[in-house]
């Protein structure tokens, strides 16, 4: 009787371990997933940070190329008011 009682209970016990090693394994496997779309997140993060350094870049540009474009056209004026003036 009391051989079957332990038996009884060491069946339980070891129920309880596999049910709590199921629950660890699966705990596990949700930190995993975080941390791999952490990593993912932070990935994304670098590539928009280049972008916007790289556009950065471009727009300085745009906006030289327009200012000197305006210099140029208003150079442009002048030449052509000179010339009809002779």
């Amino acid at each position: 009787m009391l051989s079957a009682q332990l038996d009884s209970e060491e069946l339980q016990l070891q129920g309880e371990i596999d049910f709590n090693e199921k629950i660890i394994h699966e705990r596990q496997d949700v930190l995993n997933d975080a941390e791999r779309l952490m990593l993912e997140t932070n990935a994304l993060a670098k590539q928009i940070n280049s972008k916007v350094h790289e556009q950065r870049k471009d727009l300085v540009e745009i906006d030289f190329n327009a200012h000197e474009a305006q210099e140029n056209a208003a150079e442009a004026e002048k030449n052509i008011e000179e010339a009809a003036d002779h």
